[in-house]
Order: structure tokens, then sequence, then C-alpha cells
């Protein structure tokens, strides 16, 4: 936490480097969390912003639902916005989710099984692993287990050439796909917005063949875009 002072105002922030997973919780730190909540702190994120993280959370707000009773957009915007996201099945126990089970066993490679958890690193699973995982209730894992993952159609970027530089390697072209994040930053009080704005982008590139994406767990590298202007067409006279 940094304490500083401005226009004699206190202002304290509180920058979250830890608790992003169920184990780094016990009940010091259920406590600690609930108190830091409570206070006047600007907490980074807050809870709110944290659970909107969570794949769970993403699948209720991305329903035509939450976009016109929470956001206020009519059904025809709420439409148009669902045409961006990719579609999220449950896992939750009954036979809705025996479908998405079959459904995923049926084609793997067309998914992506994710976890509560934010990011790649190794906790997303693809192809056999997801048949592998689902083939494991059979030998003793409860249902339980299974719900607190969410099945997601799979992007399929599409490949170009490109040379990844690597330390140590001779560079050679190979088949690339790439990830661009935009990054944005906002401050709130309450419901009241203070500051919402785009503030810059990340492009990761990675080898076509591997799934993850993570730059850290050295999959992928950074990379820049190179912007293209689209030829206007021409039309031909007569």
């Amino acid at each position: 936490m940094n304490t500083i002072e401005r226009n004699g105002n206190e202002v304290a922030v509180v920058y979250f480097r830890t608790g992003y997973v169920p184990n780094q919780y016990d009940d010091t730190a259920w406590r600690a969390r609930r108190i830091l909540e409570r206070s006047r702190a600007c907490c980074c994120p807050d809870i709110g912003t944290q659970l909107a993280g969570t794949k769970k959370v993403q699948q209720q707000l991305a329903s035509s639902d939450a976009l016109i009773s929470s956001r206020g957009f009519s059904a025809t915007t709420a439409a148009r916005l669902q045409q961006t996201f990719t579609t999220m099945f449950s896992l939750d126990e009954g036979d809705d989710g025996d479908k998405v089970v079959q459904k995923a066993l049926a084609n793997p490679s067309e998914y992506v099984l994710k976890p509560q958890r934010e990011g790649g690193g190794g906790n997303n699973l693809y192809d056999e692993d997801i048949v592998q995982f689902f083939g494991s209730n059979e030998r003793g894992v409860e249902r339980t287990d299974h719900a607190a993952f969410i099945l997601m159609h799979r992007l399929q970027p599409p490949p170009i050439w490109n040379v990844p530089m690597h330390p140590s390697t001779i560079p050679h072209p190979e088949l690339c796909v790439g990830e661009l994040g935009v990054f944005g930053a906002y401050v709130r009080c309450g419901t009241d917005m203070i500051f919402n704005s785009c503030c810059g982008h990340l492009l990761r590139s990675k080898d076509a063949r591997c799934p993850d994406s993570g730059v850290i767990s050295g999959e992928a590298l950074l990379d820049s875009p190179c912007l293209v202007e689209k030829p206007t067409k021409t039309r031909t006279q007569a």
C-alpha cells in the first residue's frame, strides 16, 4: 500500500500482487481483504473488477440479459455486441452440462477449457488434454470439479510468416499467430465513473503450433503491429 498527500488530502492505493487464485487466501488473507475493500483506499483491482476477470462472471456479463438490464443497451445493440464475443458454455451439473461435455469430446480442437483464472500460463486445456480431463470423470473426479471450468470456442487466427528473435538462436521465418491486447484504465467512486480511457496496446506473437501465448512463460514474444492501409476500390468506367 502506498499513501501520498495531494492538495491536503491523503490518498492510499492498494496494488494487489497476490490474491488471484483460491490457494492464496486463508482466513487471515480474507480478513485483510475485507478490511481493504471496506476502507477508503483505492484498490487495484477492487473486488468487482477482479471478479470480472473470472470466466464464470464473464459468461454472465456477456449474456443478453446482463447487457440490457445492467448496462442499459437496447436489444439491437446487445445483439451486435454479442457478435464480437466468443461463445462460452457452462459445465454445471445436469443434462445441459452433459451435452456440453459431449460437444467438446466430439471436436476438442474447436474448443478451449478454461478454469476460473486470468490468462493462460499453462492453466488452459486444449485438444487431447480436454479429452483426458473429461475422461477422468470415469476414474472418480466429481462433477463439481468440472463446474469450475468454462468451455469456450477456440479462436483460430490466420497464421502469417514472421521472424521471431530468440536469444542465442539464429532468426529464421516461422508461421506465427498474434494476439493484440488493449490496455484500459478507469477510476470510479461507487457507481460514479471518474476516468475511463484506452491507454495503449500489447501485441504478442507465437509459433502457430503453440496453444498458449504467455510472454513470461516463454511461449510468445513481444511484437509491434504493422498497419497497412486497405486499398480503396475504384469504380471501372465504361
